[in-house]
């Protein structure tokens, strides 16, 4: 005779499959990146400078290739998204950048919205936030972008302090990750200082 026995229902811990949609390539930073991925090439994406002027536009870099802009095609990949939230950790109560697109997001939508957002002028409030400490801390940065910017440095400096300057210096793109705490269109930004 066989006996039936009864078994208790045991929940399994799965690993956790994340919310987010997958990034095109431009905008995972290579180690990101799965390592199935056919490998690509390095972005190069300075957010001091508007990627709409072709002197400043999003690059790629590859060693046997070298530097190059980003091609039409690259920039044109799609995002899988309508809307976006783009947030840089330290000043994420700070600065949130919304990038919508209704015919779908791409690659370069999101390069001038990053841009577009650390353009801006700092603000009275941005000022008072900071305080007067840090903000003398970051005129080295801010005399080093106007001499860089393209014009008269003293009309850049003139023009005033920028968000970009209040980043420690750190200004280089490096990749988007997924906001893990925030909503399935929520990122983080990712950045680095630039090497001479």
């Amino acid at each position: 005779m066989i006996e039936a026995r009864v078994v208790e229902p045991q929940a399994i811990e799965y690993p956790r499959v994340s919310k987010h949609p997958s990034l095109p390539w431009p905008l995972v930073y290579p180690s990101y990146r799965s390592r199935m991925e056919q490998p690509q090439p390095m972005i190069y994406f300075d957010i001091a400078f508007d990627p709409r002027i072709d002197i400043y536009s999003v690059a790629t870099w590859d060693r046997y290739n070298g530097k190059r802009p980003l091609s039409r095609a690259d920039g044109d990949l799609p995002v899988s998204m309508t809307d976006m939230i783009i947030i840089f950790s330290p000043f994420a109560d700070l600065w949130q950048i919304n990038v919508h697109r209704s015919r779908g997001i791409r690659c370069i939508d999101i390069f001038r919205a990053i841009y577009d957002n650390f353009a801006e002028i700092v603000t009275r409030k941005e000022l008072a936030y900071f305080g007067e400490d840090y903000i003398d801390k970051c005129q080295k940065i801010f005399r080093q972008r106007c001499r860089d910017s393209p014009g008269l440095s003293e009309y850049n400096r003139k023009c005033g302090m920028r968000r970009v300057d209040l980043l420690n210096g750190q200004r280089i793109f490096k990749g988007l990750r997924p906001n893990q705490n925030g909503p399935a269109n929520s990122w983080i930004l990712d950045l680095e200082t630039p090497t001479k």
